[in-house]
């Protein structure tokens, strides 16, 4: 189930109306994107945040926001993806990972597949990014 959340922010992130709360991991990423954008910028643009997608709209000194979420619970990670996530972040290679843990290469990949996909990430950037936030 998604739904979707709208609201404006000020050229400096603070949020000046919402149809409803944006989960916080999520919002703490919005506003990084929002450091990022070249102030001129005149076109929209989307990206993945923790738990769905967000969609900036440049809009005379503000930004329109749409944060499509997915269901909550969805973007929340158990307590071993959290920490094949971690060490995967940090450079770890599988093997290590598993070795660490104590458990198979093929366990540690799965977790990551899952972490990978509950995040809404592609590469081992994205997961350390996903993961400061959350």
């Amino acid at each position: 189930m998604q739904a979707d959340v709208a609201f404006m922010c000020s050229g400096d992130g603070t949020v000046v109306r919402s149809s409803a709360e944006v989960p916080r991991a999520a919002m703490a990423r919005i506003h990084a994107s929002l450091r990022e954008l070249d102030k001129s910028c005149d076109k929209d643009k989307e990206f993945s945040v923790p738990g769905g997608r967000a969609r900036v709209f440049p809009a005379s000194g503000h930004y329109l926001i749409v944060f499509r979420a997915e269901h909550q619970e969805a973007y929340r990670l158990t307590r071993r993806q959290r920490e094949v996530a971690e060490l995967a972040a940090t450079g770890a290679t599988i093997e290590e990972i598993a070795r660490h843990l104590g458990i198979s290469p093929h366990t540690v990949r799965q977790h990551l597949r899952d972490a990978y996909r509950l995040l809404d990430v592609g590469n081992r950037v994205e997961l350390a990014r996903a993961l400061a936030v959350s």
